[in-house]
């Protein structure tokens, strides 16, 4: 069974998704959340903490570029970034590291039943053995059709999460 669930994620990017999902009756459309010009973009001031937890603060920082698109390929401004991933981390010496495979992705309820989550897996290798992945958490907010995303944080086993609250989740 777990070799099927692995086929079937590897094959869902490659045949493509509608960007939407449906859980307990609800459907969820994040389709208006691509990002047209081909990524959201944005740099975070971020401190690395106990080897591989990067966290946002204010002190001792360097800055991040990120890059992401919901649902697909970044299209990136950097020729360091391969294509194929869904979310870029840049560094200051523009390296890029891959968060996420565009083809490799799920969508889960939120835990807090305040949206849907968006899963990439299959990044760049971390070493033999792990790789890095991310979430984007769709949480409902009203009041906003869309906010920009947020980094949170990078866990100690290289996932990566990100926020953006939008009506679209509720």
């Amino acid at each position: 069974m777990f070799r099927a669930a692995v086929v079937a994620l590897l094959f869902v990017g490659a045949l493509g998704f509608d960007c939407s999902a449906t859980f307990q009756g609800h459907t969820y459309n994040l389709s208006p959340l691509i990002a047209t010009n081909g990524s959201y973009t944005w740099g975070v001031k971020a401190i690395n903490v106990a080897g591989n937890n990067i966290i946002t603060l204010a002190e001792d920082t360097v800055t991040y570029r990120y890059e992401l698109q919901v649902c697909g390929a970044v299209k990136s401004a950097f020729s360091t970034c391969k294509p194929g991933s869904a979310i870029n981390r840049i560094d200051p010496q523009g390296n890029c590291t891959s968060l996420g495979n565009a083809d490799v992705a799920f969508f889960s309820p939120n835990p807090y039943n305040d949206g849907v989550y968006l899963s990439y897996w299959a990044g760049d290798d971390i070493d033999h053995i792990q790789k890095y992945s991310s979430r984007i958490y769709f949480i409902c907010d009203q009041g906003h059709q869309v906010t920009p995303p947020v980094f949170e944080h990078e866990k100690s086993f290289y996932q990566n999460h990100f926020s953006i609250q939008t009506s679209l989740a509720c």
